[in-house]
């Protein structure tokens, strides 16, 4: 067993950023440290965020009631629910703006632009005919020169 003995700390409050208050503090933060993988790794972690895509993408109908709801009612908006180009817009500001070497702002800004990529061409799989996804699939073979 350790006994710790916390020391105070001025941090900004979690309600107001404007104030501070003395609060607790331990001295333990989490730290972050790059770690070099191979290709197996990568397409480990592309095989495990498509399919989260792929889940997300299928739950999405059950989500824009939510969405719906939140714009044109009193329900307060899901934090974990879909964002639009505003909200993917201020994730990159926000990644692009953490207190991190610029290394690894570039790296989270730069997977935050994949799986939107990832995302948008998933979505455009889904045959929805005014959106024209699907239609890749049934397009004629063309060869050059006949």
């Amino acid at each position: 067993m350790v006994n710790l003995t916390p020391m105070a700390t001025d941090r900004p409050s979690p309600t107001d950023p404007s104030t501070v208050e003395r609060v607790g503090f331990l001295g333990v933060q989490p730290t972050v440290a790059r770690v070099r993988s191979g290709p197996g790794t990568v397409g480990s972690s592309l095989w495990h965020e498509t399919t989260a895509t792929v889940r997300s993408l299928a739950g999405m109908p059950g989500r824009m009631v939510g969405v719906w709801r939140a714009a044109f009612g009193s329900q307060p908006r899901d934090l974990n629910g879909p964002v639009g180009m505003v909200g993917a817009t201020r994730l990159g500001g926000d990644a692009i703006a953490a207190d991190a070497p610029v290394a690894d702002r570039m790296a989270v800004f730069l997977e935050l632009l994949a799986s939107i990529n990832l995302a948008i061409g998933l979505f455009n799989l889904v045959p929805l005919l005014p959106l024209d996804g699907g239609h890749i699939g049934a397009a004629p073979v063309r060869l050059s020169g006949s």
